[in-house]
């Protein structure tokens, strides 16, 4: 450290300078300023892309939403992705990152949905085969709730509701 007043070279915990007197902690300067980066580091740094494609953020979160609506969003979002990437090539905006994330959640979403419909049908399939045909059976303890709601049924009707 420096000190502020006379610039002679202090210790680094010195609370007073040895050259003029003056306290040392409401006038320290650091040792030496930091350095300014090299020409080298700062053409390392990347050039933001600037505002995202609008495509390619409807395609990320139509993607996300594949999983929840079934798939079909996830389409859409993939659709969507695949022209955003062609664009943002074309054009040089941002969002290619918004892009990619919207092709592979709305693949892996629409996928998932067409094996669950696939199994879905495959299992009734197989299960009509092997038992014939499938049909909600009609529970014992069903009509045990109705003749349980026969008594609040019977004062609804008295009371004209």
């Amino acid at each position: 450290m420096f000190c502020n007043y006379c610039g002679k070279e202090l210790e680094n915990n010195a609370l007073i300078c040895h050259g003029c007197g003056s306290n040392t902690i409401l006038g320290a300067q650091p040792a030496a300023p930091a350095p300014a980066p090299s020409a080298d580091y700062a053409t390392a740094q990347p050039t933001p892309a600037g505002k995202p494609n609008g495509m390619a953020v409807a395609s990320m979160i139509c993607g996300i939403c594949g999983f929840i609506c079934c798939g079909v969003s996830g389409i859409v979002g993939l659709i969507l992705g695949i022209v955003a990437k062609k664009r943002i090539k074309q054009t040089g905006e941002g969002g290619n990152g918004f892009a990619t994330a919207g092709i592979a959640c709305g693949a892996v979403a629409a996928g998932f949905w067409l094996l669950y419909v696939v199994v879905l049908i495959l299992g009734l399939v197989l299960a009509e085969s092997f038992s014939g045909p499938v049909y909600p059976p009609t529970p014992d303890w069903l009509d045990n709730i109705y003749d349980g709601f026969e008594p609040m049924l019977n004062v609804i009707r008295f009371w004209g509701f």
